[in-house]
């Protein structure tokens, strides 16, 4: 698999899926709007960033590993003063990312690339280094801090809403007969996504 093979999709399927969790967060508050505006301030320890920061983060993340690879200027996000200025720093990241060209990409995989976190601490790495050992892993930690704070605020989410794209490749389960017909029998399956939460997409116009 080529490095734009890999992470163009994976970068918008995963903001995709942030953008849906922020919209059932809002759902879930939507007779209290202070409390979602009190959201973006959240965090899970004292020494860790806000969810507005954690979101910043990850669409810095996303844009400035295909600016990297392609050979330009990383470009920077401002710090968002609402959850719903993040919202439209999401879809300018994904907007981005989906106007790449993956075959762009896959020539930096030799390339060396140059990482500086703080001043006097730089990291020199192949762009297919890169990618496996700083880019991916950078963007999913703010990924599952910014899903772990909105869980802890009471955020009715599940594992379907952070990997929900895996149904694009699910193999159509059993379903049970009698009272239970079109529900999901694989126990496996309701144990992976909340069976709860699977419903009835094994229904024929589900599929």
């Amino acid at each position: 698999m080529t490095i734009g093979r890999l992470i163009v999709p994976l970068f918008a399927q995963m903001l995709e899926a942030l953008l849906s969790q922020l919209h059932r967060a809002q759902d879930h508050m939507k007779g209290t709007p202070e409390h979602y505006d009190a959201l973006a301030e959240r965090r899970l320890a004292d020494d860790m960033y806000p969810l507005r920061d954690q979101i910043r983060l990850i669409c810095l993340h996303a844009v400035e590993t295909v600016a990297r690879l392609q050979g330009k200027a990383v470009p920077d996000f401002a710090r968002s003063a609402s959850l719903a200025e993040a919202e439209r720093s999401i879809r300018v990241a994904l907007s981005v990312v989906e106007a790449v060209c993956e075959h762009d990409l896959d020539a930096a995989a030799s390339r060396l690339i140059r990482v500086e976190i703080a001043p006097g601490l730089a990291f020199r790495l192949t762009g297919i280094d890169y990618v496996r050992d700083w880019a991916i892993p950078q963007f999913h930690f703010h990924l599952v801090t910014a899903y772990a704070i909105m869980r802890s605020a009471g955020i009715p989410l599940g594992k379907m809403d952070y990997a929900g794209h895996m149904f694009r490749h699910l193999e159509r389960p059993r379903v049970r007969s009698g009272p239970q017909r079109g529900r999901f029998v694989d126990d496996e399956v309701g144990t992976f996504f909340g069976e709860e939460q699977l419903g009835t997409l094994d229904q024929p116009d589900a599929a």
